[in-house]
Order: C-alpha cells, then structure tokens, then sequence
C-alpha cells in the first residue's frame, strides 16, 4: 500500500508540499478493520487521524436528548477523520465510526507527529496549517447546519 499515494489524493494534505508528504507518509501505519466492526467509539480517549485507503465507514452520534443513534454520514476511500485528537491533548472522539465492509485505514497517531514535528519546523508548520484549515472548514459545515436547522425549527 503506497501511503504517499493515499496523502496525495486526501483533501486533508491536498496543500502540502510533495517532500514534505514523502516525510509524513512514512508515520502513517496501516490498520484493516472488518465489516461492521466499530473503530472507535464515541466518548474514547483518541488521538489518532485517520485516513481511508480503501471501503466505507458510517459515522454515528448518540443524541443527547432521547438517546438515540443517529447515522450523521457515510465516509469512502480518500476521507479522513480523527483530526481533532491530533490538536487537543484530552481529546474526548465526538462520534462512533464504524465499517461498513472491510477498511483498510492508514492512521497517524500524536505521538508520530510529535516526534515528526520536532524533527522539522517546516514540516510541523504545513501540517499545523492544513488541519487547522480542515477544522475550520467543517466548523464552517457545522454552523451552516446548525443555521439551516433552526430556520425548520422556527418555522414550525
């Protein structure tokens, strides 16, 4: 599995500098999950990103209020998840991610990047930037939802 290929073509590190995705390419470890198996849970300690290689993950979040699971999307080959916990030290994951058939994932833990980081400015500084633009980009996401659904709610 060619991890340098996968970072290529994720909106993730779509910015990032070819050298400085050679370097980061090799953090990346593979992990195979099976169909209907659960990556992680909502409420787990995390910090790893993650990236799909290869199948379907299906995010689920419980409703704070009647307790329900709610599907909130469908992730294919090329998305990512797992941003957070490589930013926030007490990462808390928001969502339970589960396959859908059997995935292949490459995932960069905290501990792989701090090391990385430490070793190049240059390289901690690209990074930094393109997941703080992938957080800003979803926070944007989330306020356009949280907007359109007050507009159904008010109207009632």
């Amino acid at each position: 599995m060619d991890h340098l290929d996968i970072l290529q073509k994720s909106q993730l590190f779509k910015n990032i500098k070819s050298e400085v995705l050679q370097e980061l390419s090799s953090y990346f470890e593979v992990k195979k999950v099976p169909a209907r198996e659960n990556i992680f849970f909502e409420g787990d300690n995390g910090d790893e990103l993650f990236i799909i290689a290869f199948g379907t993950v299906k995010v689920i979040k419980n409703d704070p209020q009647s307790g329900e699971e709610k599907d909130l999307a469908m992730l294919a080959s090329g998305s990512y998840f797992g941003e957070m916990a490589l930013i926030d030290r007490e990462h808390k994951r928001t969502a339970t991610l589960e396959t859908l058939e059997a995935t292949t994932l490459i995932g960069l833990n905290k501990e792989s990047l701090t090391a990385l980081c430490n070793r190049s400015p240059e390289i901690s500084s690209e990074i930094y930037k393109s997941l703080a633009q992938a957080l800003a980009k979803r926070l944007s996401m989330t306020n356009d939802s949280l907007a359109h659904y007050k507009t159904i709610v008010d109207h009632k």
